[in-house]
């Protein structure tokens, strides 16, 4: 009864006939997991109500973008009018300078102002 055996070949495997893992340890890890998922189900319902709220206001927005292009469009048309007729104006303000001639305040308005006599 005392000689120590060396040889573990010969041993059996009894770990099969262990009691069964405890089972409050096994609650609380399926509670943690049940817990994980509504978390997560919970945000998704979140995200998912956030995207109705996009969608319903999808055209107040698309329509929002169409008054934004349409005036930009509008800007940029009236601007380089703008421009053709202030170009115009500094070729006659040059030809001014260059004749010495002193404008009076009606040539001015017919210039920038587009004012006709």
């Amino acid at each position: 009864m005392t000689e120590r055996r060396t040889d573990n070949a010969r041993r059996l495997d009894l770990r099969s006939l262990d009691p069964l893992p405890d089972s409050k340890r096994v609650d609380d890890l399926v509670a943690a997991v049940i817990d994980r998922v509504k978390n997560d189900i919970s945000k998704r319902v979140q995200h998912s109500r956030e995207l109705v709220v996009l969608r319903r206001a999808r055209r107040y927005l698309l329509a929002a973008a169409v008054v934004f292009a349409l005036f930009a469009i509008a800007s940029v048309v009236w601007s380089s009018r703008r421009m053709r007729d202030v170009g115009a104006g500094a070729e006659l303000v040059a030809q001014w300078t260059q004749a010495g001639h002193i404008p009076t305040n009606g040539e001015l308005l017919v210039v920038y102002k587009g004012y006709r006599p």
